[in-house]
């Protein structure tokens, strides 16, 4: 492996852990990336030659010699001195940081310090997807389809509000968790989502999806070594209810799209292409969630994640559409839809109406979602009547909904997917 691949493997490995291990002491994120970046140009002249054995504890240590210089140079005030001698102190240690469990703390601040309530989701979004995950601006104005400077511009300002609002750098406590769980978990299943529904020239983005999996495990084992008094909260179920409804979404990520890179529906998927194994775990992990999750309060106790995921866990276990449990699906979209009473949830719960009990049904229940004058620009709306109209047999409206879909339909590959159902139509 060249130098430049090691150290972009390293980065983009131990992102989280190098910038935390430096927050803890400098509580500045500007000034701890900008330390780390001045290493790893050092490390781009040097590894040619001498490669550590330790990639990323040579990148912290010089870092926080660079940390040292710079502070030095500017002649800070005493308090900062005092961080020059705590800085002194770590490097004199002899034995090499442990990246992973170590500094455990210092990576659970970082998470809860980007996606703190004050900043705003997109926000928290840029920053959690470049301080913990380490992707670069481009990466992640890719993956979310903005330009790369507004993209630079967001995380400048975020960065700006951290500093000027004086957002702790810490674990929240106990009493807080549940707020500040809901942000990153929210962060974290918005890049999931980011990768698969990509609205690019790919319908996937299979390293973003693998990335936010990465990042909920991470922080799953994070809590349960360095916070393990939350691993009892409904926070914590949540989490890992995420964490299982992400991976059984991966499970089926190789059926989703045809090998001319076409979308392929759940209910057309070839499902001998599904990671069973994943599935199996999974499926039983979010069982034993939601008995945890009721014996902590019965069912209005069970969360969004815990929901979405046993809906997922449904779809995978079933052998074809056909055997899929719908009604037991409606309920639970009964029950997310009194927890998040959105336009959208409430369609999903429209789709499994109809596959549970009759496409007419499924229906009406989409036209009291249009009295209420929502989702006029949805396109998911129109190719739901139109799917629902297909299955009645009513062609020629099938063809007027699939063409108001493709008009409101936000890329290529949507819109040749409901051309391509006109055409079976025709």
């Amino acid at each position: 492996m060249n130098t430049a691949a090691l150290l972009e493997k390293t980065y983009r490995e131990n992102a989280s852990s190098l910038i935390g291990a430096l927050m803890s002491v400098v509580r500045d994120l500007d000034f701890a990336e900008d330390v780390l970046q001045d290493a790893m140009i050092i490390a781009l002249e040097k590894w040619p030659t001498e490669a550590p054995r330790n990639p990323a504890a040579w990148l912290l240590t010089t870092a926080r010699r660079k940390a040292i210089d710079k502070i030095r140079h500017q002649r800070m005030s005493s308090g900062k001195e005092a961080a020059v001698a705590l800085f002194q102190e770590q490097i004199s240690e002899e034995s090499s940081p442990d990246l992973v469990g170590g500094f455990g703390d210092e990576r659970l601040r970082l998470v809860f310090t980007c996606c703190h309530p004050a900043l705003s989701q997109e926000a928290q979004v840029a920053l959690t997807m470049k301080a913990v995950c380490g992707l670069s601006t481009l990466d992640i104005s890719n993956a979310f389809l903005i330009n790369e400077t507004t993209l630079a511009q967001r995380i400048v300002r975020a960065k700006s509000k951290i500093k000027l609002a004086g957002i702790p750098y810490a674990i929240p406590d106990l009493e807080k968790m549940s707020e500040r769980m809901n942000a990153v978990l929210s962060v974290i299943y918005l890049v999931f989502n980011a990768g698969y529904h990509s609205s690019g020239e790919s319908l996937l983005n299979v390293d973003l999806c693998s990335e936010a999996i990465r990042l909920s495990t991470t922080l799953e084992t994070l809590i349960e070594s360095q916070a393990s008094r939350l691993v009892n909260h409904m926070s914590f179920l949540e989490l890992q209810a995420l964490t299982c409804l992400m991976k059984l979404n991966h499970a089926r990520i190789r059926s989703r799209v045809s090998e001319v890179g076409d979308l392929v529906t759940l209910e057309e998927q070839n499902r001998s292409l599904w990671d069973h194994v994943a599935i199996e775990v999974e499926s039983q992990k979010i069982g034993r969630l939601l008995t945890a999750g009721a014996a902590s309060g019965g069912k209005a106790s069970l969360g969004p994640y815990q929901l979405q995921a046993s809906i997922a866990a449904l779809h995978a276990i079933a052998s074809c559409s056909k055997t899929t449990d719908w009604i037991q699906i409606v309920g639970l979209y009964n029950e997310l839809y009194a927890l998040i009473p959105t336009a959208v949830i409430r369609l999903n719960r429209a789709a499994a109406i109809a596959m549970a009990y009759s496409p007419e049904d499924g229906l009406r229940e989409i036209s009291e979602i249009e009295k209420a004058g929502e989702l006029k620009n949805y396109s998911l709306l129109p190719a739901a009547k139109a799917d629902l109209n297909r299955r009645l047999g009513n062609d020629e409206i099938a063809v007027s909904f699939y063409t108001e879909a493709i008009q409101l339909a936000d890329g290529e590959k949507e819109r040749a997917y409901y051309e391509r159902r006109i055409g079976q139509l025709k």
